[in-house]
């Protein structure tokens, strides 16, 4: 559970709340639906080919927003850290917008997608980005029109925590 969770915090940013409301239907094998509840669209998400062995292996129970709370401290605490009250979930998704973002700009994609990959709403992308309805005529999704996970593939190839992700599954022993 910690790394499934752990999984979609640090690939999507996802909130504890719109964690908690994953249930084994939203995931397919393929994609993972994650119900955004601070009035984003649902956002169907492709799965990473190296996260799809931890969403295959985890069908617990959903948790409630307390008992993902109680996780986040679990995980902390096993990876040996002190962290200062206020620290959570949220503090990933804040950390994932930064690092994501960079990784994005770097490999000379719009910034924009950004709000697309987080789920944000389409008010938030256009005030964080241009301060217009613009915003959407920049992004250029007619590039993926035979793809319709081309946008989110390209965020994948450069998406920092994604290739952390790789590097610790090469290093896990493998199953017998």
């Amino acid at each position: 559970a910690e790394r499934f969770y752990l999984a979609v915090s640090t690939t999507w940013g996802a909130r504890r709340e719109d964690m908690s409301a994953i249930e084994w239907p939203d995931y397919d094998g393929e994609v993972l639906i994650i119900h955004v509840s601070k009035h984003g669209p649902t956002n169907r998400n492709f799965v990473p080919e190296v996260l799809r062995p931890i969403f295959a292996s985890y069908r617990g129970m959903p948790l409630t927003i307390n008992g993902l709370t109680s996780m986040y401290r679990r995980i902390v605490a096993k990876a040996g850290l002190h962290l200062p009250t206020g620290y959570g979930w949220h503090s990933i998704r804040r950390t994932v917008e930064t690092v994501i973002l960079r990784d994005i700009v770097v490999a000379g994609l719009p910034p924009s997608w950004i709000a697309d990959w987080m789920g944000w709403s389409k008010t938030s992308k256009v005030s964080r980005f241009i301060g217009a309805a613009m915003a959407g005529i920049y992004d250029h999704p007619e590039i993926f029109h035979d793809d319709p996970w081309g946008q989110q593939k390209e965020v994948i190839k450069v998406h920092s925590f994604l290739k952390v992700w790789a590097e610790v599954a090469s290093q896990a022993p493998a199953a017998s």
